[in-house]
């Protein structure tokens, strides 16, 4: 019930009450895998960069299937948010790798190519 209340909050973008739905739900199911996605986005939004980073780095080696293609595609935004473009580029390939159907990952990926193509990365 927090979780699916924090994806309520998080749609309507009251983000504050977002994140203390899913920290009801972390509390009662530590470590869950879509618990700590959504958690990690909605820390982003907030401004806590660092704070969802380690969230989404653990899970893009921890989490399997679409919860670790969703924490790569995330890591990926971080990366290019604060011009990181070749890990960005790394985050995006590697969640296409598991979710090749991905439309938007494989649009904010041409997306960083044609931004960053006379910038030196390959």
């Amino acid at each position: 019930v927090y979780y699916n209340l924090g994806r309520v909050y998080q749609m309507l973008l009251k983000n504050e009450a977002a994140l203390e739905c899913y920290r009801q739900a972390l509390g009662l199911e530590p470590g869950r895998p879509k618990y700590l996605l959504n958690f990690a986005v909605v820390l982003a939004r907030l401004g806590h960069s660092k704070e969802a980073r380690e969230i989404f780095e653990a899970l893009s080696v921890e989490a399997s299937g679409e919860q670790r293609a969703l924490a790569l595609k995330n890591l990926g935004v971080l990366h290019a948010l604060q011009g990181e473009y070749d890990e960005a580029r790394k985050a995006f390939q590697e969640s296409l790798a598991i979710n090749a159907g991905d439309d938007e990952t494989r649009r904010m990926l041409a997306d960083l190519d044609a931004e960053t193509s006379g910038m030196g990365t390959p």
